[in-house]
């Protein structure tokens, strides 16, 4: 888990939503009639993989500062030159050693980072004799400003674009959140550190925010920091910025709420206080599980568990759930007997 406590947050989205739209109005290369032609059309509703990189010709990516990658001197998967068909290019984007002493040469980090570059073309590996090494696959791409060519050297399958953000991409992020209203909802599991909002100075989790506070996405912006992640920033007038890092909304580890989400929740709670009463229903509802309840109501509480181990003989039907964080519940003839945290 990246450690998010220790680095300071600076917020330059004015500025980098400024750059990125000036970046795209002022890109003038036409994309050379070789490699492979787009079959299918992109989705904005992605960023670059490994599974949409054929996809990308004729779209532009931006490549993100990375502190492992200045530390090292310079990108791993980008080269100076393309080696299959043995293209050299000695513009900005030399080849250097490596500060951290490792033996393969890479393309110097000063002279690539916070730059926009075109997809001009995907180039395949067909000559080489070795089938592991045809599955390599290189972009060429192109920098908008000085139009020098970079290769980004790839394997189907491996994911190599952690470092990029597709500007499409990042502009649909922010249609689809800035300037729409959203409840927070802390859903963590028991001993999870997951589910906090971060302090837009501090950087650190927020333990003061409660669960169910509406607050109004005001930027999608970049985190200045280790890894550069993109983050949805938000605004409440009690308690003033906070953010949520996009990876955390998109993989479920947190939650914002539409008001029709909140809407269909709140009559769900009711349902469940009909259900099962006001007191099971209220523990339910906090995400919390006690003896005696049934399947169906830890279902309601924790959801379904990742495994289920089951055992039967003379003494009953026993099953063990088995959640994240070590967080296990176990019934008896469909009984929460024991819960271990």
């Amino acid at each position: 888990m990246k450690n998010r406590h220790l680095r300071k947050l600076i917020i330059f989205s004015l500025i980098f939503s400024i750059n990125l739209d000036a970046q795209i109005t002022k890109l003038k290369v036409e994309p050379e009639k070789t490699g492979v032609e787009t079959k299918i059309l992109y989705d904005s509703l992605s960023n670059i993989n490994s599974e949409n990189a054929f996809q990308h010709i004729g779209q532009t990516i931006y490549l993100k500062e990375n502190k492992l990658a200045k530390e090292r001197g310079g990108y791993l998967s980008l080269l100076y030159c393309n080696p299959i068909f043995e293209e050299y290019n000695n513009k900005p984007y030399k080849a250097i050693q490596p500060k951290d002493g490792s033996k393969y040469e890479v393309c110097d980090y000063e002279a690539l980072k916070g730059k926009s570059f075109y997809v001009n073309r995907i180039i395949l590996n067909n000559k080489s004799e070795y089938s592991w090494d045809k599955k390599k696959f290189l972009l060429e791409l192109i920098e908008t400003e000085s139009k020098d060519k970079v290769y980004l050297l790839t394997k189907e399958y491996i994911n190599h674009f952690d470092d990029f953000i597709t500007l499409g991409y990042f502009e649909k992020l922010k249609k689809l959140y800035v300037g729409k209203e959203y409840y927070y909802l802390n859903n963590r599991l028991p001993g999870s550190e997951e589910g906090d909002l971060n302090d837009i100075v501090k950087g650190s989790d927020r333990k003061d925010i409660p669960k169910g506070t509406k607050w109004k996405c005001v930027d999608v912006s970049l985190e200045d920091g280790q890894y550069n992640e993109i983050i949805v920033i938000l605004e409440n007038p009690q308690f003033g910025k906070s953010f949520i890092y996009l990876y955390k909304l998109l993989t479920g580890h947190m939650k914002l709420e539409t008001l029709e989400e909140h809407n269909d929740r709140i009559a769900y709670n009711n349902k469940l206080m009909k259900k099962y009463g006001q007191q099971n229903s209220k523990l339910i509802i906090e995400g919390k599980v006690r003896i005696g309840f049934t399947k169906q109501m830890c279902i309601e509480s924790w959801g379904e568990p990742e495994e289920i181990n089951k055992t039967s003989g003379s003494y009953g039907a026993h099953e063990q759930w088995v959640y994240g964080n070590g967080n296990y519940l176990y019934f008896e003839n469909g009984i929460l007997k024991t819960i271990q945290n």
